[in-house]
């Protein structure tokens, strides 16, 4: 899949060699990772069809990521879909990077026929949840986690 934002950037799905990247970019979300953590996490989950990774690329240089899932639960005949990390490199924010990212998730959620997509943000994130509503998503609740150990 390759979509293009006014002719400057590319959304393809991620390779391998996109590892060094896709480190950078999660933990720039507050997900620390190095290169070597991120090409374990991309070889688990190569081949699955119930995942997705796509990368934003412009002029060569990876600048955005989209990790995307499929799920099926006990209460929806519908699966869900949901998009599980947006990241776009802090230089690259306000260029239409991470709206041209969240426009092929809708699309390859449409794809598989899906009514809605999903996600999750951060409370802290104020600035994402601005982004994620001016792109018509709604709250709808409340995430919790414990932590167990």
């Amino acid at each position: 899949m390759e979509m293009e934002d006014d002719g400057r950037v590319v959304i393809r799905d991620a390779r391998e060699d996109d590892a060094p990247a896709l480190a950078m970019l999660a933990t720039a979300m507050d997900h620390p990772s190095d290169e070597a953590a991120m090409r374990r996490r991309m070889a688990l989950l190569a081949g699955r069809d119930e995942y997705r990774t796509l990368v934003a690329e412009r002029e060569g240089r990876v600048v955005g990521m989209a990790a995307l899932a499929w799920g099926w639960t006990i209460v929806d005949d519908d699966p869900q879909p949901r998009v599980v990390a947006l990241s776009v490199a802090p230089e690259e924010r306000g260029r239409g990077t991470g709206a041209a990212l969240m426009a092929a998730a809708e699309a390859w959620a449409r794809d598989g026929s899906a009514a809605t997509l999903r996600l999750t943000t951060a409370v802290r994130r104020e600035g994402a949840h601005r982004f994620y509503e001016r792109l018509g998503y709604a709250r709808t609740g409340f995430r919790y986690v414990k932590k167990l150990g």
